[in-house]
């Protein structure tokens, strides 16, 4: 944290395999103090099967407060970014280049850092006192499956493309010949944070 430049960077030669979990970056050892990287908190360049995060309890890293975007994948793919806090990042939580951020396309048939996946739409969010439901889509790959993680945040980020400060759950997604699945899912959490993202 409080680097003039990026925080940690997996570039070039041996970016391969590495597994960076449990770090608070842009942040002081408490996970909340502001401490920002002046740029990314996590950039990755040429860099491919890396793991940021994990599934398990206490793997995933604090990534916030850094002055230009938390995660960014600038070149290569199966770089899995799973279960970490990615919150108040200048510009933007996860970014695949190019830079900003790039709208889904019909049957995500782009190129580019991790394929240009594209990102689940929430259509609804209905919570009670002790759980809460999402609806949304997600269009890629044919026959594929994927991770899903749901995540709730303070505030909508500026974008409207928010970022993820506390997870709320994760689930499997299969899409169909065409790349479409359509998802329904109630996880027995109290919302508590009014902006939802997945």
């Amino acid at each position: 944290s409080a680097n003039g430049d990026q925080g940690v960077v997996l570039s070039g030669a041996g970016a391969t395999g590495n597994v960076v979990q449990a770090n608070r970056i842009g942040t002081r050892p408490d996970g909340t103090t502001s401490a920002p990287n002046l740029f990314c908190g996590v950039l990755l360049q040429k860099a491919f099967d890396n793991l940021i995060g994990g599934e398990g309890i206490g793997e995933g890293n604090v990534v916030a407060h850094n002055g230009y975007r938390g995660v960014c994948v600038e070149s290569g793919d199966g770089n899995a970014i799973l279960g970490n806090s990615i919150v108040e990042n200048g510009v933007s939580g996860i970014d695949l280049a190019p830079n900003g951020i790039a709208l889904n396309d019909p049957g995500d048939v782009d190129s580019g850092p991790n394929h240009g996946q594209n990102y689940p739409v929430l259509t609804s969010v209905a919570s009670s006192a002790n759980s809460a439901t999402f609806r949304g889509t997600l269009s890629s790959s044919p026959d594929s499956s994927f991770t899903i993680e749901l995540f709730s945040s303070p505030q909508c980020h500026w974008s409207g493309f928010g970022q993820g400060k506390t997870l709320l759950g994760r689930f499997k997604l299969q899409t169909d010949a065409a790349g479409n699945a359509a998802f329904r899912k109630t996880f027995n959490v109290t919302l508590a944070d009014p902006s939802v993202t997945a």
